[in-house]
């Protein structure tokens, strides 16, 4: 979740919560009640400064695997006879009691301007989306459903990357279902809500639809990477958990899906089994590195109709456009396997330490 303000409240500037600590952190945010409610009724700010706006990013572990959660979530979907999926439903349900919790907090706080009473929430720009499609059933099932599209979490099908999300206070409602990359929120967020200059923020893939969300300008995005899985030249293993069959053999797999308008356009693997080299036919694993498939998202979002026969032509143009970007790329970096860096490999076992590698070259350009 992503929270923007254009006010200050107290002493805060910036939040920053970053995910790796989402498992101790985070999860006790959204499941315990007593750390997000201070106290209740109004709190009246005097001399309050609205000139200066803090940020508040907030990455929720859940919903996510392992699935955990406390009893009255859970208790929420006495019908659901699926285990893993009541759990999961909980989870959600914490999330959805978090984020209100949050919601409520900022209402709280009230000022007056020029003779009108208002909250910190009526100043409060809130964005939310999830980050990919859920861990639907198959392998690794974690209780979650994209239905009725097809794939899931870490797949290029569109239930692995079509995600729900929503913005609030931005003086419109409604719907919008334009083509809308997570990349496009920093200059959204930058340029359109803060009016910041575009050009500070360098060569990105993201683009500005404030305007857009504004209902003031038609579409301004028409193309969409997915990803680019490109180990033809390069040896990679992917470790699993020990309930799965085995781990994923990635070397010479490749796998990329690309959208023009209303075309999709994949070629290759599109889900990590089948880009698994040692996974066969009965895991749908070892896809064809030369597969193509082509679909109209607009009439067939489910992705059940192929048209790359039927529409060579448009085949022959999304492929020269994802050539483009398959150029561009940078050449993945994977050294053969060091089990030093495993936690169990330690004493006491279960510790996360560093020293046991060096980087290979400097993440900037002037060493830094």
């Amino acid at each position: 979740m992503i929270t923007w303000r254009l006010v200050q409240w107290e002493h805060i500037h910036l939040i920053y919560l970053w995910r790796g600590l989402a498992t101790y952190f985070l999860k006790r945010l959204a499941l315990k009640r007593s750390q997000l409610v201070i106290r209740k009724g109004e709190v009246e700010m005097e001399n309050y400064n609205a000139s200066n706006p803090f940020f508040l990013y907030l990455a929720y572990q859940n919903v996510h695997a392992p699935l955990d959660v406390q009893p009255e979530y859970e208790a929420l979907y006495p019908d659901e006879e699926d285990p893993s999926r009541k759990t999961y439903l909980g989870m959600a349900s914490a999330v959805d009691d978090s984020v209100g919790r949050i919601v409520n907090h900022l209402k709280r706080f009230i000022y007056t301007q020029d003779g009108a009473k208002k909250n910190l929430f009526d100043d409060t720009v809130f964005i939310f989306s999830s980050d990919n499609g859920g861990m639907s059933q198959g392998l690794g099932y974690a209780g979650g459903s994209n239905f009725p599209l097809r794939g899931r979490k870490g797949d290029t099908w569109e239930g692995g990357c079509r995600v729900p999300a929503f913005i609030t206070n931005i003086n419109q409602t409604g719907i919008h279902d334009d083509m809308f990359h997570f990349t496009d929120w920093l200059p959204t967020i930058y340029s359109g809500l803060l009016g910041g200059n575009a050009e500070d923020l360098g060569d990105i893939d993201g683009v500005n639809q404030w305007e857009v969300l504004q209902k003031t300008k038609e579409p301004v995005r028409t193309e969409m990477l997915y990803d680019i899985a490109n180990f033809q030249n390069t040896n990679f293993t992917y470790f699993m958990t020990p309930s799965w069959p085995a781990d994923f053999i990635i070397s010479g797999a490749f796998g990329a899906a690309i959208r023009v308008a209303d075309y999709k356009l994949i070629v290759g693997c599109s889900t990590i089994i089948g880009c698994a080299r040692n996974y066969n036919e009965t895991w749908n694993g070892n896809t064809d590195i030369d597969r193509t498939l082509l679909f109209d998202l607009s009439v067939d979002p489910e992705e059940q109709m192929d048209l790359a026969e039927a529409l060579p032509e448009v085949v022959a143009d999304l492929r020269a456009k994802l050539e483009v970007h398959v150029t561009k790329a940078v050449k993945p970096i994977h050294l053969p396997d060091d089990p030093t860096g495993l936690p169990n490999n330690h004493f006491p076992p279960g510790q996360f330490f560093t020293g046991w590698c060096e980087a290979i070259e400097h993440p900037l350009p002037d060493g830094r």
